[in-house]
C-alpha cells in the first residue's frame, strides 16, 4: 500500500484534516534513521514479546524492512513479537488511525513434531487488561481479517484467494496492510478496521469495542507477528512503515 493511498484513507475514512504524526519508514538502508515524524513524543520503537520460554523472539533491520520472527515451543498459548512505539507516558488524540503495511509472512517448521497452526501479523494496542486490534489471520479456511482483544465474535469471511495469492506469491509478493481508527470522543468508544492487500481494500468492518473505555490507558502500540495455536514452526513477518494519523 503507498503512501499516496494511506493519505486517502485516512483523509477520507477517519478524518479530511488528518495528518501524520507518527511514521516509521523501514525500508533501505539498514544504518539510516527510520523514524521520520515523531509529532506525539514517542521515540523509536522498541522491541517487545509475549515472555514464553523457547519462544525465541527475533528482530533485524533489512533494507527490505523489519524482520519480526517467534518460534513456538509449546502449542497453547499466544506468542508474538513486535516493534513497538512506547505511549506509557504520551497523551494520544482522543481519536487516531493506526497504520501498518507488512510483507513476506511465512511459517517455517522447525521439527519433526511440526503442527500446522494459525499466525497472524498484527497491529495491536496494548492496555493493561489485553492486546486489541487487528490481525490478518492465516488460518486452513483462508486467510482473514480479525479483531483480537476486543470481545467480539465477528467471525470475517475469508478475503479473496486471488488477494491473498498475491501476498504469499514466491517471487514478487505484494506488501498488504492493516489499518485500525480508534474513536474515544464517542460512547461506546467506536472502531473500524482494515485489511488491504497492495492498494485494493480486501475487507473492512466498523465496530464499538466493548473493553475499552475512553480513560483506558494505552501502553504501547505495535506491529508484528503473533501466532495462536500449533506448535515447533516459526513464524516472520516484515514489517514496511508504521503509522498513526490524528
Amino acid at each position: 500500500m503507498d503512501l499516496g493511498r494511506i493519505t486517502q484513507l485516512a483523509k477520507d475514512d477517519f478524518d479530511a484534516h488528518a495528518k501524520c504524526v507518527y511514521h516509521q519508514d523501514l525500508t533501505g538502508p539498514v544504518n539510516q534513521n527510520h523514524l521520520k515524524i515523531d509529532d506525539i513524543g514517542a521515540g523509536d520503537l522498541i522491541f517487545v514479546n509475549s515472555n514464553v520460554n523457547g519462544s525465541n523472539p527475533q528482530h533485524s533491520y533489512t533494507k527490505d524492512g523489519l524482520l519480526l520472527s517467534v518460534d513456538r515451543p509449546v502449542p497453547a498459548g499466544n506468542m508474538g513479537s513486535w516493534g513497538a512505539a512506547n505511549v506509557q507516558n504520551v497523551q494520544l488524540p482522543a481519536a487516531f488511525l493506526l497504520v501498518a503495511v507488512f510483507e513476506r509472512p511465512s511459517r517455517v517448521p522447525l521439527n519433526a513434531q511440526y503442527v500446522e497452526g494459525v499466525y497472524a501479523p498484527s497491529l495491536l494496542m496494548n492496555t493493561a487488561s489485553a492486546l486489541m486490534g487487528v490481525t490478518c489471520q492465516f488460518r486452513p479456511q483462508g486467510l482473514r481479517l480479525n479483531l483480537p482483544g476486543t470481545n467480539l465474535n465477528l467471525n470475517r469471511p475469508p478475503i479473496d484467494p486471488a488477494l491473498e495469492a498475491r501476498i504469499v506469491e514466491a517471487q514478487h509478493p505484494s506488501d498488504f496492510c492493516l489499518a485500525l481508527k480508534l474513536d474515544r470522543s464517542v460512547t461506546p468508544v467506536g472502531g473500524k478496521a482494515w485489511l488491504f492487500v497492495g492498494n485494493t481494500e480486501a475487507d473492512s468492518v466498523a465496530f464499538n469495542f466493548t473493553n475499552l473505555q475512553a480513560s483506558t490507558a494505552i501502553s504501547d502500540l505495535r506491529a508484528g507477528i503473533g501466532t495462536a495455536n500449533g506448535i515447533n514452526y516459526r513464524a516472520s513477518v516484515s514489517v514496511l512503515r508504521f503509522q498513526v494519523w490524528a
